[in-house]
């Protein structure tokens, strides 16, 4: 009995695995090593910003708020907690104008939770249970863990990219080529870029609309904070759409994104990206900000 628990402890051991470097684009070279000779900021650095930074403006619900709360505490700054657009899904009846039947796609892209939650509920309602030999392809391994809410998660069955659409898009190549086309539950504006990555590894996407975003009025001026975060790249194109004054002059206002997409879009709008994550050790935004007020408050000697 002792042997047969102790096998099967290693096989799980070695599933999990399996999983993981299925799902991996090979790097060429360890992440770790690159980033020990990679600047950790790419903008204005700690010392050399003169201004005290005590506004923070994150596009976070007060229920997601936790893990900042010791950053007011501790540095003395007020963080303000507001999402920067909402979502509104589709009614029943808007989705069913499109024609689409849910469960004749031998796979699905997700590229957020909100996607996930959507197509499970538009498949239950619509009475189109999805198959059991249905794929499914998602930006990042969080995402892919998250469709265990919905179906039993299956190595053979879920792939995921690292966080960008070409590294998904590679995966599908890879993986899930033979099983096309892959339908791909989004917003009322789909992601082009996601469409041509695939398209130009052969592969057909059909965009499926399953819920519009509604940009908000915020609280406070970007322009009125000293660090402002973006976690998605709709988040940069609310701010651009509401307060195009910001992206136009952002002055000494520091702008933090979490993802290489995220940071791109930043970017492409002409925003200077100061501090972004994941970047080494650093894997979340309230461990960079963390690192950043620590580094500012050493250097103008008000630890």
């Amino acid at each position: 009995m002792g042997r047969s628990k102790k096998k099967t402890g290693t096989t799980r051991a070695k599933t999990k695995k399996q999983v993981k470097k299925e799902n991996t684009i090979p790097q060429g070279k360890d992440k770790e090593s690159e980033i020990k000779d990679v600047e950790l900021w790419t903008g204005i650095k700690p010392e050399d910003r003169k201004k005290p930074i005590k506004k923070i403006l994150l596009p976070l619900s007060d229920e997601r708020a936790s893990a900042y709360k010791s950053l007011e505490k501790k540095y003395d700054v007020e963080i303000i907690f507001q999402p920067y657009l909402n979502i509104e899904p589709f009614s029943l009846k808007e989705f069913r104008r499109q024609k689409i039947k849910l469960n004749e796609y031998p796979t699905i892209i997700f590229t957020n939770r909100t996607a996930v939650d959507l197509f499970f509920q538009f498949s239950e309602k619509l009475n189109q249970p999805m198959p059991a030999e249905t794929k499914y392809l998602c930006l990042t391994e969080q995402i892919a863990y998250y469709l265990q809410k919905y179906i039993p998660f299956r190595k053979r069955r879920i792939g995921w990219g690292t966080g960008d659409v070409e590294s998904m898009a590679e995966v599908g190549k890879e993986r899930f080529a033979e099983h096309q086309p892959m339908l791909y539950p989004c917003s009322d504006k789909p992601n082009e870029a996601l469409i041509e990555a695939f398209k130009k590894r052969g592969i057909e996407v059909v965009p499926a609309s399953m819920y519009r975003t509604i940009y908000c009025e915020l609280p406070v001026k970007p322009q009125d904070v000293d660090i402002i975060a973006f976690f998605t790249p709709k988040d940069v194109q609310a701010i651009a759409t509401n307060y195009p004054e910001f992206i136009q002059n952002q002055g000494d206002i520091l702008v933090a994104t979490f993802g290489k997409r995220t940071e791109e879009e930043a970017k492409n709008l002409g925003l200077r990206v100061d501090i972004k994550v994941p970047i080494g050790k650093f894997t979340s935004m309230a461990m960079i900000l963390d690192e950043y007020l620590k580094q500012w408050h050493k250097a103008h000697g008000e630890e």
